[in-house]
């Protein structure tokens, strides 16, 4: 099998990624043949080396952060831009993964690349998008939403209100709320909708406090329905 048919087959599989295991096992050829064939697609510029030991057809961030490693997905401003709910250019691309990997990760020397570890429960609400003879995974809007306000330190919280007043599936997001099972985040969700006229049946259970955006050192005002400081102004454009 020459370089072209098996880039043919590697472009059958609708992956981007792969390993030398991977094309072995696609080639029929035993690992150390793998390596030197890798070698010289590389050097014929047919695939690229973007991260420990794997590598990838199309030089496509899209195509290469959530097949990296699995389970993972787009989420935070990276989701919010590919929903269309983000009118900023992104540089960086955040990827939710149940794996710990340092971070950031430098793909092809050019994109910051972070991968934010959450419990494997909270893995969930994602889809596959087909792009380029190939795919992405990203957080469906509301799951988005929620992953943010899970780790408020990596988006102002105006971004998200103005995310969530172009719409979005209540029973969706109420049902996702619940399943993460985090009162911090069914607290700061609870501010957001309260803020934008929307009743929620979501409610909170125990008294512990939280408070809205957590790195803020500023205190604010409480909100006893939801028993969350909230000490950032809502409705502020951030950009």
């Amino acid at each position: 099998m020459n370089r072209y048919e098996l880039l043919q087959k590697l472009e059958k599989t609708k992956k981007n990624v792969f390993t030398p295991r991977e094309l072995s096992h696609l080639a029929g050829i035993n690992l150390r043949s793998a390596y030197i064939l890798i070698n010289r697609m590389k050097q014929k510029q047919q695939i690229y080396s973007v991260y420990k030991g794997k590598f990838a057809l199309i030089d496509d961030p899209l195509l290469i952060a959530t097949q990296l490693y699995q389970p993972s997905y787009f989420s935070l401003t990276t989701a919010l831009f590919l929903h269309n709910r983000f009118d900023q250019m992104i540089n960086d691309y955040y990827v939710i993964t149940s794996k710990k990997i340092h971070s950031p990760s430098r793909i092809l020397n050019q994109y910051n690349v972070y991968f934010l570890k959450i419990k494997p429960t909270l893995i969930f609400g994602y889809r596959k998008i087909v792009y380029r003879n190939s795919f992405y995974l990203v957080a469906d809007l509301e799951k988005a939403v929620l992953d943010a306000l899970y780790l408020p330190s990596y988006i102002h919280i105006n971004d998200l209100l103005s995310a969530l007043r172009e719409g979005f599936n209540l029973a969706l997001i109420e049902k996702y709320a619940i399943q993460m099972k985090s009162e911090a985040v069914i607290s700061r969700l609870g501010v957001l909708l309260d803020f934008l006229g929307i009743p929620t049946s979501l409610k909170r259970k125990s008294t512990t406090v939280y408070k809205l955006v957590p790195d803020n050192n500023y205190k604010g005002v409480f909100n006893y329905k939801w028993r969350i400081y909230v000490n950032e102004e809502l409705g502020v454009d951030n950009q």
